[in-house]
C-alpha cells in the first residue's frame, strides 16, 4: 500500500535565535532539514507531552528506577506489573488518545519509547511487527516489562504474541493489525 501524504499548511513562528541556533544544529547534525526537526518536536510534544501528565507520567532518573525496582522480589514485580497491566494501562491510553485498542496501544508504547531512556527497533513484515526494545536496567525491569505486555495482549485478546527477554532486552513479535497497518504507509 502506498502511502498517503499528509495534509500540510505553511505558518511562520518567531523564535527566539538561541532556539533556532539549536534547531539548526539538530538538522546538521542529523542530516536532516529544520522543517523536519520542528515536525518531529511537534509530534513529540502532541503524541505525548502535551497528555503524559494528565495520564499519571512522570520523569524518573533511570538510575533510582533501576536502584528501586532491583530492590524488589519477582513475586512483587510480577504483582506490580499485572496491577499496572490490568487497572492503569487502559486508563492512561484513553487519556492519551481517547480510545482504546492494541494499535492505539502501541502508538503509546512507541510515544513512551520515544521520550524515555529506551532505545527500540520497529520491524513490519507482511505478516508481524517485531519491537526490540534495550533498556539496560537489568533482568528484573526485563521481567516487569514483559508481564506488563503480555498481560496487556492477553487482556486484548492478542494470544499470538511472542515475547522473548534477556537481562536488558524485551523482544516481542505481534501479528501485523491491518488498521494500524494502513495508518503506517
Amino acid at each position: 500500500m502506498a502511502k498517503r501524504p499528509a495534509e500540510k499548511e505553511n505558518i511562520t513562528f518567531r523564535l527566539d535565535k538561541d532556539i533556532l541556533d539549536k534547531i539548526s544544529l539538530e538538522a546538521e547534525q542529523k542530516g536532516v532539514s529544520m522543517n523536519s526537526v520542528a515536525q518531529n518536536v511537534f509530534s513529540g510534544y502532541f503524541g505525548w507531552s502535551a497528555y503524559a501528565p494528565k495520564a499519571g507520567m512522570i520523569p524518573l532518573h533511570k538510575t533510582v528506577l533501576g536502584m528501586m525496582v532491583d530492590r524488589l522480589s519477582e513475586k512483587d514485580i510480577i504483582e506490580i506489573a499485572d496491577l499496572f497491566a490490568k487497572v492503569k494501562v487502559k486508563n492512561m491510553i484513553l487519556v492519551l488518545r481517547n480510545d482504546y485498542n492494541a494499535n492505539t496501544f502501541l502508538d503509546v508504547f512507541e510515544a513512551w519509547l520515544k521520550s524515555s531512556s529506551h532505545s527500540f527497533t520497529k520491524h513490519i513484515n507482511h505478516e508481524t511487527e517485531i519491537y526490540t526494545v534495550t533498556h539496560e536496567l537489568g533482568s528484573k525491569w526485563s521481567t516487569y516489562l514483559s508481564h506488563v505486555l503480555q498481560t496487556i495482549f492477553d487482556e486484548m485478546g492478542l494470544k499470538e504474541v511472542i515475547i522473548e527477554k534477556t537481562d536488558d532486552v524485551v523482544m516481542f513479535k505481534i501479528p501485523l493489525l491491518t488498521s494500524r497497518n494502513e495508518k503506517s504507509h
